[in-house]
C-alpha cells in the first residue's frame, strides 16, 4: 500500500522500529539460552533418577516426574520460539513444573513477545526498509504518468494547431500520437512500398546534382618566371 509520507520520514520511523525489534530479539535470544541451560541441569538428572528408579526399583513416581518436566521444558522452549504473547501466558504457569527459576524468565519473554506483536502491525514489517519491489513500482508509475502527460500535450498541440474544424467523417482525419507499445509500433505510419533512391556505385555526385553552387578554381599560371614542378 503506498504511503503518503516522504522517504525521509519513513526511514526515521523504520530506524526506530528496527531498533526496538533488534532489542526484543536480543532479549529473547538471551532468555532462550538461559532456559536451555536450566533445562539441561534439571531434566538430565531427573532422567537418570526416573530411569534408575523406574527400571530397577519399580518406583514410577520419579519417572513420571521426569516426563512432566520434559514436557513442560519442551512446551516452554517452543513458546519462546513461537513469539505469540497469548500462548506465552500459558507457558508462564506451565514452566513452573520444570523449575521455579523459569517463570520470571518467561515473564520477560512475554513482554518481548507483546512488543513484537505491536511492531508487526507497523508498516514495513519485518524488514523496516523501502523494498526493491516498491521502488520498481514507483518507477513504473512515474513512467506511466510521464507517458500520459506527453499524450495529453500531443493532443493539445494537434487541437490548437489547426484553425479549421475537423470532422470525424473526413477522408484523412488527423493522426494523434500514441504510445509506442512494441517493437513493430516504431514503423506504424511508414510506407511499405517506398523505394530508396538509386545510387550509382563509384561515381561521386557533383555540387550541381545535389543543388549546390559550383566554386571557381584559381588559375595555376606561374608568376615572375616561376616553374611549375
Amino acid at each position: 500500500m503506498p504511503s503518503c509520507l516522504t522517504d525521509e520520514v519513513r526511514m526515521k520511523h523504520y530506524e526506530k522500529c528496527l531498533f526496538k525489534k533488534r532489542r526484543c530479539e536480543s532479549v529473547l535470544g538471551f532468555c532462550m539460552k538461559v532456559v536451555l541451560l536450566i533445562a539441561i541441569f534439571t531434566i538430565i538428572p531427573a532422567a537418570f533418577e526416573g530411569l534408575l528408579y523406574g527400571l530397577f526399583i519399580g518406583n514410577l513416581e520419579p519417572f513420571l516426574r521426569f516426563l512432566l518436566q520434559a514436557f513442560a521444558g519442551a512446551v516452554t522452549i517452543y513458546c519462546i520460539y513461537l513469539r505469540n504473547w497469548k500462548i506465552t501466558v500459558v507457558a508462564v504457569f506451565l514452566s513452573a513444573l520444570m523449575s521455579p527459576f523459569v517463570p520470571p524468565i518467561i515473564v520477560v519473554c512475554l513482554f518481548a513477545h507483546y512488543k513484537l506483536n505491536k511492531l508487526a502491525q507497523e508498516p514495513g514489517w519485518p524488514l523496516f526498509t523501502i523494498t526493491y519491489g516498491e521502488q520498481q513500482e514507483r518507477q513504473k508509475n512515474m513512467e506511466r504518468i510521464a507517458r500520459h502527460k506527453s499524450l495529453q500535450l500531443g493532443e493539445a498541440a494537434a487541437s490548437h494547431g489547426s484553425t479549421d474544424m475537423d470532422d470525424l467523417l473526413d477522408e484523412h482525419p488527423p493522426m494523434l500520437p500514441t504510445a509506442v507499445v512494441g517493437y513493430h509500433d516504431r514503423f506504424r505510419n511508414s510506407d511499405p512500398h517506398a523505394q530508396p533512391a538509386s545510387v550509382a556505385p563509384g561515381i561521386m555526385p557533383t555540387l550541381e546534382d545535389i543543388g549546390g553552387t559550383p566554386q571557381t578554381t584559381a588559375s595555376c599560371t606561374p608568376h615572375d618566371g616561376e616553374q611549375i614542378q
